[in-house]
């Protein structure tokens, strides 16, 4: 299952697609908190989150995600004028486990490239 998490709705609208066409099951969240409260992440899950709308700051919700995610695979989206500190979030989006982070505008072959890498050993 690939969980997505996004507030802004028509890039969330259009992710899914994507993934779905691709032959991905796609539940979509506007915020981290809900996702968290309402799934159980497991080894065979994909978090995709755009730290841009997060109704936290990004890094803590990058750094609860990352223990919340029970082995879940993460792939952190952004805006890098929206970043306050790349660097920073880059770190702690790999602390968290991340295993792909794009900017955007974000390459749809490119992420679904990283999602199938994501889902492979699953």
């Amino acid at each position: 299952m690939i969980y997505l998490v996004d507030a802004d709705e028509s890039t969330s609208v259009g992710l899914q697609r994507l993934l779905t066409v691709e032959g991905f099951e796609v539940t979509t969240f506007a915020s981290v908190a809900p996702m968290l409260a309402s799934c159980t992440l497991g080894e065979q899950d994909l978090v995709i989150i755009d730290t841009d709308h997060c109704e936290v700051d990004p890094i803590n919700a990058l750094a609860q995600l990352g223990q919340d995610k029970e082995g879940a695979a993460v792939i952190v989206l952004h805006l890098p004028q929206h970043a306050a500190n790349e660097r920073t979030l880059r770190a702690v989006a790999k602390n968290s486990g991340a295993v792909g982070f794009f900017s955007k505008p974000i390459d749809g072959f490119a992420l679904l490239d990283a999602v199938r890498f994501a889902t492979a050993d699953h």
